[in-house]
């Protein structure tokens, strides 16, 4: 099976793999007008200067190079430029996703989940220190392990979160939310 390049840009993209997408501009083709991507974050930023293709733009960013892209959560734009006129035509989010092929431990639970998992350790009576010390610093109490209508609130907003990012997951993936109720009625 071949693989078809994106027609957009990615929504996540995996640090140390080759990163591919082409983008189609009609009212600044590639052959009059530059594409550059400006990724921002805390942890820095990323510029690609994307190719010219005929009129289209072709971004392909080698694994080499993506392998030193901090991983997290960056905002973008992408500008045009004939050399003279300047044009933000695209922006968006990306998330950065870990090299795990240069990682020896990695979980990757989001911090919801890390916090609701911890939250149920502790309701069963079975929490590591780690899990006590999490729950305590995230929500600045020493004796929270003891408070169990508080824990009990927690737990349920950390559901909550949980099962929204698993619905986003699913969309995601083409599957659907947990939120529809399929029906059949019959006659």
């Amino acid at each position: 099976m071949a693989y078809t390049i994106p027609s957009v840009e990615p929504v996540s993209a995996r640090a140390g793999d080759t990163w591919t997408w082409e983008r189609t501009l009609s009212d600044f083709p590639a052959s009059t007008w530059t594409l550059t991507y400006t990724f921002f974050s805390t942890l820095g930023k990323i510029t690609i200067v994307a190719d010219a293709d005929g009129d289209d733009y072709s971004v392909d960013v080698a694994p080499a190079t993506t392998a030193a892209y901090t991983t997290g959560r960056y905002d973008w734009v992408a500008h045009v430029t004939d050399g003279t006129d300047q044009h933000q035509v695209l922006s968006g989010v990306m998330d950065v996703l870990p090299d795990l092929s240069a990682v020896t431990t990695y979980d990757g639970r989001t911090h919801n989940r890390v916090m609701l998992d911890a939250i149920n350790s502790i309701l069963e009576g079975r929490a590591t220190a780690s899990q006590l010390d999490i729950v305590r610093v995230t929500h600045n109490s020493r004796s929270l392990e003891r408070d169990l209508p508080q824990l009990i609130k927690l737990r349920q907003q950390y559901a909550a979160a949980v099962k929204a990012e698993d619905d986003a997951q699913r969309i995601a993936r083409g599957e659907g939310s947990s939120r529809f109720v399929q029906v059949r009625f019959t006659g």
